[in-house]
């Protein structure tokens, strides 16, 4: 594993930081390249990096804390919560599996507004700014505003931020102490630098306020707590294992049609495994998660670097995902710890 690494990444440019578990028991934790080029510091897993869109598997795991808890139910309509909101007829549940139809105008990554500050209520106003892109249920489409909803009723009924629900019920009592909800104001220790690589070579990570990634991508941690993360939740410590496997079980439109997206995890299968895992990236960071889920194998990577170049993406061997699968299918091999 620390070979594949090695042959794929420089020391002395950004890299990854990787854990991979199987049966809950560490196969392999490491990191290769350098956390902050300025100061030349090297990666290690414990340093907290930018998860991007690892943060949708948390946020929906808290509203199913918040079911058992029983302050709502995923079959609510986002109405309950939000009386004249455009999408009203879409359940939790939808808003958790990408197939509410929420739109947010304007929300581009590459719009000047991500890198403004939004208080709660001018959130509010953008999410009821828009009409649906379709009828809820009616098919797929990637939302982070329906994780940004998600995030609002969180706190709606909770009574507490986002940041502190997740704190409490989740960070705390998993033993994340590398995890935080994600600020550029406050002093993280030991915080991964994120970069770009550009036509003009590699340059500091543009940047993107936290409340435009909020509930949808805004979580910071390492490599050594999501991998805690992950085995928690799967172990139904996090909740019920009946909610892990409603977590894991594809998304169905309105016409029957089954959609591999379940509740912020994609669903697929890898050389014959059942797999749950995600992706996401924003400016100066890339990760990726993939479980086998019957093999009890997970691994994350996550990456300090971006490609904003046209749409370029890394080559393969430093991409994210590719590295992940390569390491899950290497550890189905490998002999329990």
């Amino acid at each position: 594993m620390e070979e594949l690494l090695n042959n794929a990444f420089d020391p002395n440019e950004p890299g990854v930081a990787v854990v991979v578990t199987k049966g809950g028991k560490v196969l392999y934790s490491g990191a290769i390249g350098t956390a902050n080029l300025e100061l030349g510091t090297s990666l290690s897993p414990t340093m907290p990096f930018e998860v991007a869109s690892i943060t949708k598997q948390i946020t929906s795991a808290a509203i199913l804390i918040l079911e058992k808890q029983g302050k709502l139910h995923t079959n609510d309509k986002l109405s309950v919560y939000f009386p004249d909101h455009p999408s009203g007829s879409a359940t939790i549940e939808q808003l958790m599996q990408n197939i509410s139809g929420a739109f947010v105008p304007d929300h581009s990554m590459g719009s000047n507004r991500v890198r403004a500050d939004l208080t709660s209520e001018e959130r509010l106003e953008l999410l009821h700014g828009g009409q649906p892109y379709f009828a809820p249920g009616e098919r797929y489409a990637y939302s982070n505003a329906g994780y940004w909803l998600l995030g609002d009723i969180i706190e709606k009924v909770s009574g507490v931020s986002y940041a502190d629900f997740i704190q409490e019920n989740i960070f705390s009592p998993v033993g994340m102490s590398n995890s935080y909800y994600g600020s550029h104001r406050n002093l993280i220790p030991n915080r991964v630098a994120g970069y770009d690589y550009t036509e003009n070579g590699l340059k500091n990570a543009s940047y993107t306020s936290e409340t435009w990634a909020y509930s949808a991508g805004g979580l910071i941690s390492s490599a050594v707590d999501i991998a805690l993360w992950s085995n928690a939740l799967f172990k139904g410590e996090v909740v019920p294992q009946e909610s892990v496997g409603r977590m894991v079980t594809k998304a169905e439109l309105n016409s029957g049609e089954k959609i591999p997206y379940g509740f912020g995890l994609a669903l697929a299968e890898l050389d014959g495994y059942r797999t749950a895992e995600h992706g996401g990236g924003h400016s100066g960071f890339l990760v990726h998660t993939t479980r086998l889920i019957d093999e009890d194998i997970f691994v994350v990577v996550l990456a300090n670097s971006f490609y904003m170049t046209n749409g370029y993406r890394p080559p393969e061997e430093k991409n994210p995902a590719f590295v992940a699968r390569r390491l899950a299918l290497m550890a189905v091999e490998t002999s329990e710890p």
